[in-house]
């Protein structure tokens, strides 16, 4: 009897797995509904995107980074957004503020793990060689 239990709360524990971790992965197709988007009311000057089931619909939601020119230079403003598959498209289902720029992202329960670049004491300004790890409630 308890071997059985045992082995049900594996299998349980087994088939859970997927949705409680997951890696997401980055994908270089915008969709247009999210490059239309991101565009109101200025262009980005590149959009970065990783992919995953963020809302736990079994559907493929995306987090996106947009850099958009900040007057002079290469400084740029980064804007992070997540949007949920729905139907066809997607929608903007979460605006967030991020120190830094986005490095690679996961899922880990009901959480969103960003890790980020961080700039060490002796990196030049353009390649921060650091990362941090970032949880976010979902």
């Amino acid at each position: 009897m308890i071997q059985g239990l045992w082995h049900a709360l594996i299998g349980i524990c087994l088939l859970a797995s997927p949705a409680l971790a997951q890696e997401l992965v980055e994908v270089s197709d915008i969709p247009a509904t999210v490059s239309a988007d991101l565009a109101a009311p200025d262009t980005p000057d590149y959009v970065r995107a990783w992919s995953g089931d963020l809302t736990g619909d079994g559907l493929a939601d995306l987090l996106v980074q947009a850099a958009y020119p900040m007057g002079g230079g290469n400084a740029a403003m980064l804007a992070h957004v997540i949007y949920q598959a729905e139907g066809t498209g997607f929608t903007r289902l979460r605006e967030m503020t991020l120190p830094q720029g986005i490095k690679s992202a996961r899922r880990e329960g009901t959480d969103l793990v960003v890790t980020m670049f961080r700039y060490l004491p002796e990196d030049p300004h353009c390649c921060p060689s650091g990362e941090d790890d970032l949880r976010l409630p979902l």
